[in-house]
C-alpha cells in the first residue's frame, strides 16, 4: 500500500471516529402498512420521533399519520410500538377508528437501524417498519478532518508528481 492509500485511509477512519451518531441521537420510527385485512385495502403511515430506541412497550401520538384508503377512516391516538407484545415478534398497532391492527416483525427490529417488512399474515396484513437515527450528521471536526485530509491527499499526488517530472528530465 503506498503513501497516498495509508493516508486516504487514515483520514476516511479519523472523520468517521468524528461523525455524531452517539446513543443520545433520537431515533426515527416510520411505519407503512399495506393491509387487505378486514377493511378492504388500507394504506396508513405514521412517523414517530422517539428519544432513543424503543425498548418496551409504548403508546405515543405520532408526529404525521396518514390514512390514504379506505375513505372515512382516521388515525385515532394513541398508536403503539411493543418490542414486548409476543415472543419472538416485534409488533406495530396501528389504530384507525375504534379498530387496531396488528402487525408483526422479527424480534429486535426496534432496537436496529434498518428497514424491515413484517413476517406474518403475507400480503392480507403487511407492513414496512424503518428505523433510523435522526442525528447521524458529521460533526464540524469531521468537516475539517476532511478538508484536511483531501489537502493532504492533493499534496501528496503533486509532490510524487513533481518527483516524476524531475526524474524523466534527467
Amino acid at each position: 500500500m503506498g503513501k497516498i492509500e495509508t493516508l486516504a485511509k487514515g483520514c476516511l477512519l479519523a472523520g468517521a471516529a468524528f461523525t455524531s451518531t452517539s446513543a443520545g441521537a433520537a431515533v426515527i420510527y416510520t411505519f407503512e402498512s399495506y393491509s387487505t385485512y378486514s377493511l378492504g385495502e388500507t394504506l396508513a403511515t405514521f412517523t414517530y420521533e422517539s428519544p432513543s430506541f424503543v425498548t418496551t412497550d409504548t403508546d405515543f401520538t405520532p408526529d404525521s399519520c396518514t390514512v390514504t384508503v379506505p375513505a372515512g377512516q382516521s388515525c385515532v391516538d394513541p398508536q403503539q410500538l411493543m418490542p414486548d407484545f409476543g415472543p419472538g415478534y416485534d409488533t406495530v398497532g396501528l389504530r384507525l377508528n375504534d379498530t387496531t391492527y396488528y402487525f408483526y416483525f422479527d424480534d429486535g427490529v426496534m432496537g436496529s437501524i434498518g428497514s424491515y417488512k413484517t413476517v406474518l399474515f403475507g400480503d392480507d396484513q403487511a407492513g414496512r417498519l424503518t428505523v433510523a437515527l435522526a442525528g447521524a450528521i458529521p460533526e464540524p471536526a469531521a468537516w475539517l478532518m476532511l478538508i484536511v485530509g483531501f489537502g493532504a491527499i492533493g499534496g501528496a499526488m503533486r509532490s510524487r508528481a513533481v518527483r516524476q517530472r524531475s526524474a524523466l528530465a534527467r
